[in-house]
């Protein structure tokens, strides 16, 4: 009996220590040597069991700073059956100097420079992405209920079609880099609300992203294994 009180104890101190994810201790780099207790309430998807649907996960056999993260509808925001959301940490620091040219020169939209909007939406038409380039920032995916992540300068995000984002808190400047694949998308819409049947038919066809925006064909990864 003492025995499986201090059993309960203990876990019950563990959970105690553990930061809300809307916290400024919640971060990638908290998460990264726990993949696997990084779930988020999402709703399980009828499209596939063998994905990690709402666990931030780090890729096998990749570099390490690369996790992943698949988004299941959740009855307003589609997100993304097949594709997760990928999180480069900190892996493009030293090529920020020049980085708008080095995303049209690999095959991206000439990008933009701002933050998030401050409310969820999604794209049906192209993947996104999104590069820090100064600041920090906490964003929220997936929609109300997806989890909250810290983005910083060197951080960069590949998002899907139909993934919905928020910014919630910026500071320091925040700035990113957006852009679009640019070859062969459809022109990119922003949507608050459920997908129409056309929308979801985007989401599904939107032109997967073949290189790295900043490090293009001599990106030190496949982004094929990392959309698995």
């Amino acid at each position: 009996m003492i025995l499986a009180f201090g059993l309960v104890f203990g876990l019950l101190l563990q959970l105690w220590n553990l930061p809300e994810p809307g916290d400024s201790s919640f971060s990638l780099a908290y998460l990264a040597p726990r993949v696997g207790r990084a779930k988020v309430k999402m709703p399980e998807s009828p499209h596939s069991s063998d994905k990690a649907w709402g666990v931030i996960e780090l890729v096998p056999g990749t570099v390490q700073g690369i996790s992943r993260l698949f988004l299941s509808d959740d009855g307003k925001f589609p997100n993304n059956p097949d594709y997760p959301l990928l999180i480069f940490q900190g892996l493009h620091s030293g090529l920020l100097e020049g980085a708008a040219e080095h995303f049209v020169e690999n095959g991206w939209t000439l990008p933009w420079a701002w933050g998030i909007f401050e409310y969820h939406h999604y794209h049906s038409t192209a993947w996104e992405a999104l590069l820090c380039t100064q600041g920090s920032a906490n964003i929220q995916f997936g929609g109300p209920a997806g989890p909250r992540l810290e983005v910083s300068k060197g951080d960069l995000l590949l998002v899907p079609p139909g993934v919905a984002h928020k910014q919630l808190v910026a500071r320091g400047g925040f700035t990113l880099l957006g852009a679009y694949p640019a070859v062969d998308s459809a022109p990119v819409d922003v949507l608050r609300g459920g997908p129409s049947a056309e929308e979801r038919a985007n989401i599904c066809r939107a032109v997967l992203p073949t290189t790295d925006p900043v490090f293009g064909s001599s990106m030190p990864w496949e982004l094929s294994q990392l959309l698995r």
